[in-house]
């Protein structure tokens, strides 16, 4: 069977160089190329404190270009299609999460994903995944985006033009698969999509609800100010599409509570961050009262998207029963998952929410 990642792209000396490129070379060989003098200065570039530095050591590196070939990096350039979207995630865009860390190992899980490494700064990945729809790429990516949300994952939407570039990084515990599914999903649903919304009893006193926001921003500890804003603003969001809040009343305490502190040293990009939070929300309405979600039937028929998945660990034993040997017989039971809680913390969600499946297998 072909390995999914055995597609050409195009590969530069560096960002600054776009008209001259190099290749072009299999994308297999480039996530798996190891030079221990790129190395280092990855390596240099991920200790690195001051942004300055860390940009301009970036710019000494060379790249590619994961979605295909180019005469020159850009559009009218663009010469094939290598079959694969590249996304990337960020540590900072995703502080909802409870183990970033940890999250290659979730997104292992996914049959779509080809490769999920380190990307050069060490604070994020970046995943690999074929599509089966080339010539549609800006509609498979918006559909991917899709899908990652409704895992709670935020993807950097900047990626989504054909000519992006991807510095070289490493990262020797990458996730590979080359025999990967291709991603079949082409529309991005409506934001409120239709399913079923988990609804609980809140105080519907706009005052008492807007100085709840407020006071989350108000008291947030240094170095949890944008973990709190955004646990804020997805509040925010939730109370909006429940009705109980307007939303440019709640984006306005937020932004006033934020500009209001002194140790805030971007205060646009924590503007975005409320913005990005309150669209979140939106997908999660929280009402005064508990009530089903309503079915909208107008809407169209959802995409596909990364099917459901089960969460897969052995624990072997030395005594089982007798009839397990029997041709037929089950060689499984049902029991609790140890990382039951790990997986809850990472999506974000409740553990009694989570549905994994552990498996006792019996010693050979």
């Amino acid at each position: 069977m072909q390995n999914v990642l055995d597609v050409k792209v195009s590969w530069f000396e560096r960002d600054s160089a776009p008209d001259k490129p190099r290749g072009p070379v299999k994308l297999s060989y480039w996530v798996t190329r190891r030079s221990a003098q790129l190395e280092a200065l990855v390596d240099r570039i991920r200790s690195t404190a001051d942004e300055g530095e860390r940009k301009t050591l970036k710019r000494s590196l060379i790249g590619f270009t994961p979605h295909g070939t180019f005469r020159h990096r850009s559009g009218k350039g663009f010469v094939q299609h290598s079959g694969i979207i590249c996304l990337d995630i960020d540590g900072k865009d995703n502080a909802h999460l409870g183990d970033f860390d940890q999250l290659k190992s979730y997104l292992s899980q996914i049959k779509e994903v080809a490769y999920c490494g380190l990307s050069v700064s060490g604070k994020g990945y970046f995943v690999l995944i074929p599509i089966a729809y080339p010539e549609q790429h800006e509609k498979q990516f918006d559909a991917l985006v899709w899908a990652f949300a409704q895992m709670n994952i935020k993807v950097d939407t900047s990626g989504r033009n054909l000519d992006r570039f991807r510095y070289y990084s490493y990262d020797p515990d990458a996730y590979i698969n080359s025999q990967a599914q291709r991603f079949t999903g082409l529309t991005k649903p409506p934001v409120k999509a239709v399913r079923p919304v988990p609804t609980y009893s809140i105080n519907t006193d706009k005052g008492v609800l807007l100085e709840r926001l407020a006071n989350m921003v108000r008291n947030a500890a240094d170095g949890q100010k944008h973990h709190e804003l955004l646990k804020a603003a997805r509040l925010a969001g939730g109370l909006v599409a429940g009705g109980q809040l307007a939303e440019d009343e709640a984006a306005e305490v937020l932004n006033q509570e934020i500009a209001n502190r002194p140790d805030v040293r971007d205060v646009q990009a924590a503007y975005k961050t409320i913005r990005d939070g309150i669209t979140y929300g939106l997908s999660d309405p929280i009402y005064a009262e508990e009530r089903p979600a309503q079915s909208d039937q107008s809407l169209p028929q959802p995409i596909h998207y990364f099917p459901s998945f089960e969460i897969l660990t052995v624990q072997m034993v030395d005594q089982y029963p007798a009839e397990w040997d029997e041709p037929g017989q089950p060689t499984c039971q049902l029991v609790s998952s140890p990382r039951r809680e790990a997986f809850a913390r990472l999506l974000g969600v409740r553990v009694e929410d989570l549905d994994l499946t552990t498996f006792t297998q019996p010693a050979l």
